[in-house]
């Protein structure tokens, strides 16, 4: 856990507890806050909540003591950016669909599919040897070495990662058009989670899953293939083994893949206009000029008032819901 955390050189992926929780902060007003490592925070994570979260970002390492207020710390002047990343698993989070479990034996299938496929498409396009899938405990994640995508000469660095997990998003979304085609069959069953950005996180390895007795093991990506048994707790020393060695190499020759293989889901239309478009839109929220009764909300918005959700799928009804 500690060496996916801290890649060397002082570079390290903030952590996350139970994906609520990213700051450290002090005891003394006014309160400041840091994010959370593993180097100073390993201890508290593992023992205060269940599961274990990190970053798909690689951060400099001044970024590790910055203290700033607590107040000061928003959605909008959050801790810890593109600006302060200099390196990024690009990741895929092949998930099981709404309202299925991993468990079934066609979603199970379904999801290994799914992730096999994904593979498969990057070994045709000269990426193989970095990349690294975990079974999730919900699902399956397939995560590409940093190695492959950094460029430390660059000079700026939101617009170069801002391009870069943009593309890899239209990547994956065209993946999954060409997967249902393949496979109608898994309509619903499974999908894959296109949301590179700044701050995503995935549960680390060995990691244990939020509801599930099941912990975040590796596969292996010559033949996908998710065995419960193995990833129940306590888990076996062959897993642990692997643990150990999973996302230890990488081909640095497949970063020129990798970059000719993005380059082809650049957009048709300027990208920088196209960011500055997407800034301009998220600057202020727009409200209608009446208010709309209840009432005359469509059958869909009615059912995410009204039904609770505590499972799958509330963080998107949350944001369908403020859409």
């Amino acid at each position: 856990i500690t060496k996916y955390a801290m890649p060397g050189e002082g570079a390290w992926r903030a952590l996350n507890l139970d994906f609520r929780r990213w700051y450290r902060h002090t005891k003394e007003q006014p309160v400041k806050a840091r994010l959370m490592n593993a180097q100073e925070d390993y201890d508290e994570a593992v023992c205060a909540g269940r599961t274990l979260y990190q970053t798909l970002n690689v951060f400099e390492p001044g970024l590790m003591s910055e203290l700033r207020l607590k107040a000061e710390i928003t959605a909008d002047n959050p801790l810890g950016g593109v600006n302060d990343t200099i390196a990024y698993s690009l990741g895929c989070d092949i998930d099981k669909g709404h309202g299925c479990d991993i468990e079934e034996p066609e979603v199970k299938q379904a999801v290994e599919a799914a992730a096999q496929f994904l593979i498969d498409y990057l070994k045709e396009n000269g990426i193989y040897r970095s990349v690294w899938p975990l079974f999730s405990g919900g699902g399956i994640y397939v995560m590409l070495h940093h190695g492959i995508g950094q460029r430390p000469e660059v000079k700026d660095r939101a617009g170069f990662f801002e391009a870069l997990t943009d593309r890899y998003n239209r990547l994956l979304c065209h993946v999954s058009e060409e997967f249902f085609k393949v496979h109608p069959k898994y309509v619903g069953k499974v999908k894959y989670d296109a949301l590179n950005n700044s701050k995503r996180v995935f549960k680390c390895i060995l990691s244990i899953h939020k509801s599930k007795p099941y912990a975040v093991i590796p596969l292996n990506r010559e033949k996908i293939e998710i065995d419960f048994s193995r990833a129940k707790l306590p888990l076996g020393e062959d897993v642990l083994a692997e643990a150990r060695v999973w996302y230890a190499t990488y081909d640095p020759d497949e970063g020129t893949a990798l970059f000719k293989l993005v380059d082809s889901f650049i957009e048709p239309e300027d990208e920088e206009s196209t960011r500055a478009r997407q800034s301009a839109r998220y600057s202020e929220i727009w409200r209608f000029s009446e208010k709309i009764d209840q009432k005359f909300f469509p059958p869909c918005i009615q059912h995410i008032i009204n039904t609770p959700n505590y499972g799958g799928g509330k963080t998107r009804y949350t944001a369908v819901l403020s859409t």
